[in-house]
């Protein structure tokens, strides 16, 4: 759990209170999210359904946690495109980082389920590329 929090968490800290644009930082925290659970297999499934089949309250709460770190910090780079104009203002940052958060849920899964077959190469990108759809005004 640690490891995700300094490896993770504070990494992606760092690059939601850079100073580089809101598209490249959206970018390279959904990269650097993706690379760490490719690199560490999941780790976050796996605390999870620790956590569920353990019914660790404590575990739990400290991804939680970790959730919602990870909403806000997206919240806020959402909400720094949107303020420069970059972003659909009408956006609802709230479910769009909700959204966002799928996106590592079905990494994880693919990795368990289609590893033989699914292609994470391009993985960032295309995903990428869908949440600019979705940002733009």
């Amino acid at each position: 759990m640690e490891d995700v929090r300094l490896n993770l968490v504070e990494n992606q800290k760092a690059i939601t209170d850079s100073e580089i644009i809101p598209s490249v930082k959206l970018f390279t925290f959904l990269c650097k999210q993706i690379k760490y659970l490719i690199n560490n297999k999941g780790v976050t499934i796996l605390l999870f359904s620790e956590a569920t089949h353990a019914n660790d309250s404590d575990l739990k709460e400290n991804l939680l946690q970790i959730l919602k770190a990870q909403k806000e910090m997206l919240m806020q780079i959402v909400t720094e495109g949107i303020n420069r104009g970059v972003w659909n203002k009408n956006l609802d940052t709230d479910a769009f980082a909700t959204l966002y958060m799928g996106i590592p849920v079905i990494l994880n899964i693919e990795l368990v389920l289609n590893k033989e077959t699914f292609n994470h190469e391009n993985f960032c990108k295309k995903m990428f590329t869908l949440l600019e759809r979705i940002l733009k005004p």
